[in-house]
């Protein structure tokens, strides 16, 4: 995956390139929900949820907001990341929207959905 800012408008990063064996994965699948892959700035979370039976289901709202959480605050902590200047990119081929702006309004950062159709 690579970020690069556009010259014609500066401090905005765009993606060029989600890692090309989830992008397949995601693609391809047969099965819609089974994969759920969240970046935080340059990391990457990836969720597979499963209920018992095997059928799919969304991610937890309390461990994604958990883990991005973690994130975020390791990366302020270290000084690479600004609150104002992080975002949170959410790639699946389910409608998560409704799960994003929650995931938005507890850890006060950007959050994109991006749904894949088939």
């Amino acid at each position: 995956m690579e970020f690069f800012e556009d010259p014609q408008n500066p401090g905005e990063v765009y993606i060029r390139l989600l890692r090309q064996d989830l992008l397949e994965e995601l693609f391809f699948s047969k099965r819609p929900g089974r994969l759920v892959v969240c970046m935080v700035d340059r990391e990457f979370l990836v969720y597979r949820p499963e209920k018992e039976d095997g059928a799919a289901a969304a991610p937890s709202l309390d461990l994604m907001v958990r883990d991005v959480g973690r994130l975020l605050d390791k990366g302020r902590r270290n000084g690479f990341r600004n609150g104002a200047n992080s975002s949170v990119h959410i790639f699946t081929d389910v409608n998560l929207y409704d799960v994003s702006d929650e995931l938005a309004k507890e850890l006060d950062v950007r959050v994109f959905c991006h749904l894949f159709h088939r």
